[in-house]
């Protein structure tokens, strides 16, 4: 097909070229917000590149096989050539290849034969994958280092673990690359421009209480704002765990059925949900096939998750996870991408980055990792804007439902400043608290000369054996007596207390929830009068804020008049 670019795939693929024909340096960075756009403009780099004889052979290597599928799918549908799926090469046997990260190492002498034979461009996709040291990082390496260039893609091109990525070093918590050789398009910019649809994210709170057992005693209380003991087990090793920064997220994540086996309709989860699918309905008024996403930290949660949905909505959700198989799993996104009946798709690990499903708009965020690099690649899945046939004006925006977790309110309050900065890069360092000078992790006194603070020796932390014969004292971390091998299972018993919205974050701002609920009564009648309007300013307006905002612009604009009037 005839591809048409967008304004700026046309500017990257121009720089890119313009940097590898000038250059010495075989790599460019595509940096761009997922969702923009980042396989299409490769490929027609690639394509012009094929076109000008400069290179015979491109290989791509994606995150994962269904991702490997599509890359396969868009690469054919530009260039008209297909592209071999592989996990191993005993041969020759194609012109252009693409497969996962995972399988590099089996790839490597293949891959290193046809780049010795051939001018080949590698195409590496969220190469943030393969860390430098790890082994689909040299493999990679080793693999591509006689490519004649190699084009990296990435939307969060910062490891969470810190480690370098293959090919690209860091210096302070930003790539180590010239910008010459980066073409770079942060979320924030995606918005304006419309290619990314505007985000709100709400704070799920809730009260949980902490019992010794069922019906036992109250241990503490625990809230995304604060955590509270009991004065009976003050300074005890029960109240170090209660008061785990992780508490409020492990009680979340804490699933309670009912005897019978069905979910909790009155628990965290369905709360959490409900919500969802309120904000679902309320986009399908702007997108009729609107979808929405789970994403469960295992298959226990998920499962639990989608009988909620299926109990709410009479309607069964999609479910995948890796227990399900790779096969079956590509089969099921497939369905949910075509199928537009399908309302709610329930994963673990399995929406990732590179995942294209353009319909999906609100997000129930309930995560294994807690990353900054997962939390980015998820709102990716959410904010891609809607572009079939007679969709061209998608005003539809995106929505995620997540707990009130402190380190998820600093990741969406930062979602729309980007993308490498400075400061992603976790430093190994200790402040001291009596002077503030920076000190090395494992520093005992400080270095400065000025000071003489001593760090006081960590505390050991046990917790004993329930077995009436044993009674040993263990680490507070240990998931089966030392002494005895009991099982401790779950501590403590969780009990919901109350739940509740508690403010969302969208554009860097936090919107109360008197607002949010005003809004919510106007928000069909909004979208009404801006379809109506022939006035291109308002149509900007709702392109670029979700509805949840209205009377907070209402409120700013009201005291810009009351203030020069």
């Amino acid at each position: 097909m005839q591809l048409k670019l967008r304004d700026w795939q046309e500017k990257a693929k121009i720089k890119c070229l313009k940097w590898f024909n000038e250059s010495k340096d075989n790599r460019f960075v595509l940096n761009c917000a997922p969702g923009t756009g980042k396989t299409f403009a490769a490929i027609a780099i690639a394509h012009e590149l094929l076109e000008n004889k400069q290179i015979e052979t491109v290989i791509v290597i994606a995150p994962q096989d269904s991702v490997v599928d599509k890359w396969a799918e868009d690469f054919f549908s530009v260039t008209g050539k297909f592209m071999q799926r592989t996990h191993q090469l005993d041969g020759d046997t194609g012109t252009h290849y693409c497969s996962t990260w995972q399988s590099m190492s089996s790839l490597l002498d293949g891959y290193q034969r046809i780049c010795n034979q051939k001018k080949t461009m590698v195409i590496c996709d969220e190469q943030h994958h393969a860390a430098a040291a790890a082994v689909w990082g040299n493999s990679a390496v080793n693999a591509f280092e006689n490519a004649k260039y190699i084009l990296m893609l990435s939307g969060t091109p910062i490891r969470s673990d810190s480690q370098e990525p293959a090919f690209l070093p860091y210096e302070g918590g930003e790539l180590a690359h010239p910008k010459d050789g980066q073409y770079i398009l942060t979320y924030g910019e995606a918005i304006k421009l419309g290619y990314c649809r505007p985000i709100a994210f709400e704070r799920h709170e809730a009260n949980f209480d902490i019992l010794d057992d069922d019906g036992g005693p109250l241990l503490g209380t625990v809230s995304g704002k604060k955590i509270e003991v009991d004065d009976s087990i003050k300074d005890t090793a029960a109240a170090s765990v209660i008061q785990e920064a992780n508490r409020f997220y492990a009680c979340c994540t804490t699933i309670k059925p009912n005897k019978d086996g069905s979910p909790d309709m009155n628990g965290y989860q369905a709360s959490m949900i409900e919500n969802a699918i309120q904000k679902l309905e309320e986009r399908k008024d702007i997108l009729p096939f609107a979808g929405g996403l789970v994403i469960a930290p295992k298959i226990e949660i998920a499962e639990y998750m989608a009988k909620i949905i299926e109990i709410k909505t009479n309607k069964k959700p999609v479910i995948v996870h890796n227990g399900l198989g790779s096969k079956e799993c590509k089969e099921r996104i497939k369905r949910f991408r075509k199928n537009l009946n399908d309302d709610w798709l329930v994963s673990v690990d399995m929406i990732g980055e590179g995942i294209d499903i353009q319909r999906l708009r609100v997000l129930v965020y309930l995560p294994r990792g807690r990353t900054d690099l997962r939390f980015r690649q998820a709102m990716g899945r959410v904010v891609r804007r809607y572009e079939e046939q007679g969709w061209e004006n998608d005003m539809s925006s995106a929505y995620v439902v997540m707990p009130a977790f402190e380190v998820f309110d600093k990741l969406a309050k930062s979602i729309e400043d980007e993308m490498p900065g400075t400061g992603l890069k976790p430093k190994s360092i200790k402040v001291c608290p009596s002077c503030q000078t920076e000190n090395k992790k494992n520093a005992k006194i400080c270095i400065s000369k000025s000071c003489d603070y001593e760090w006081p020796p960590a505390s050991p932390r046990y917790k004993k054996c329930k077995d009436d014969n044993c009674k040993a004292l263990n680490p507070i971390g240990a998931k089966n007596c030392q002494t005895c091998g009991n099982d401790f299972g779950t501590p403590f018993k969780v009990t919901l207390k109350d739940v509740f919205r508690d403010q969302i974050i969208s554009r860097g701002k936090v919107v109360s929830n008197q607002d949010i609920k005003e809004a919510e009564k106007y928000t069909k009648n909004w979208y009404e009068f801006v379809q109506k309007s022939n006035n291109p300013s308002i149509q900007l307006l709702a392109s670029q804020n979700p509805p949840e905002m209205l009377i907070d612009l209402i409120d700013e604009l009201n005291e810009f008049k009351d203030r020069y009037k």
